[in-house]
């Protein structure tokens, strides 16, 4: 008892910076789960079927050139996946949700966007196209991203990364335009 009386400033010190370890820990656990439930919660709306609809526009609109009419519900589509992709991008920049984490999911899908959203440029309606820096930040990344998975594999991001040939509504592809080999199936 002699011991802790004469070392009590010392036994203090010591508890008091155990009480400090176990907030800080307490604080980085709940950072990472913060951060986890942002990313689960901005990949339910990036996976929602409407999205996912509007991905698919912008991207057709790149491969063919054919836009949606002015204000038609298919331009909507384009526009609100654009701005939610612009919204990840923030989300990602600000530190929210991990972008190793974006990337890793979303990196292909934002390659193909490197060349342009499929939208021609509106003087009358500029928040389509531009401002939209968040999103820019995040093709830029995914544009250096090195993946050794199967979807870089082959040349498919270079193919990504190159400018997209246009093809023409009614276009066929035939056999001979696809690679295939039979790692990929059928």
């Amino acid at each position: 008892m002699a011991w802790v009386s004469t070392n009590k400033d010392i036994l203090s010190l010591l508890i008091a910076l155990l009480a400090i370890l176990v907030s800080l820990s307490t604080a980085l656990i709940n950072l990472r789960n913060l951060r986890t439930s942002s990313f689960i919660a901005i990949q339910k709306e990036m996976l929602h079927s409407e999205m996912q609809r509007g991905r698919l526009l912008v991207y057709r609109a790149l491969a063919t050139g054919d836009t949606p009419p002015r204000d038609s519900e298919e331009e909507y589509l384009m526009v609100r996946a654009l701005a939610v992709f612009d919204q990840l991008g923030m989300l990602s920049r600000q530190g929210i949700v991990p972008r190793r984490w974006v990337l890793r999911f979303w990196h292909a899908r934002l390659q193909l966007l490197k060349h342009g959203f499929g939208m021609e440029p509106d003087p009358s309606r500029p928040y389509i196209l531009q401002g939209r820096p968040d999103l820019q930040y995040l093709i830029d990344r995914a544009e250096r991203y090195q993946c050794a998975d199967t979807c870089c594999a082959g040349g498919r991001r270079e193919s990504r990364l190159r400018a997209p040939q246009r093809m023409r509504r009614g276009d066929q592809i035939g056999p001979a335009d696809v690679e295939w080999s039979p790692a990929e199936g059928a």
